[in-house]
């Protein structure tokens, strides 16, 4: 997707966790971070963000 609106960025980090309970198997919760190593713009940053989060 960066390439499409022209994002420029050198490197991405995604840190994960997921909290999972037994009775009944579920996810209970996942939390993300996502690191994007940019110079982009605030706002610029929130559309990849947003597209993510769908």
């Amino acid at each position: 997707m960066t390439p499409v609106i022209r994002f420029k960025l050198r490197g991405v980090e995604v840190k994960l966790h997921g909290l999972r309970q037994d009775n009944p198997p579920t996810m209970v919760s996942i939390d993300y971070e996502l690191i994007v190593d940019t110079d982009e713009t605030d706002q610029r940053l929130e559309l990849p963000h947003r597209n993510v989060r769908k």
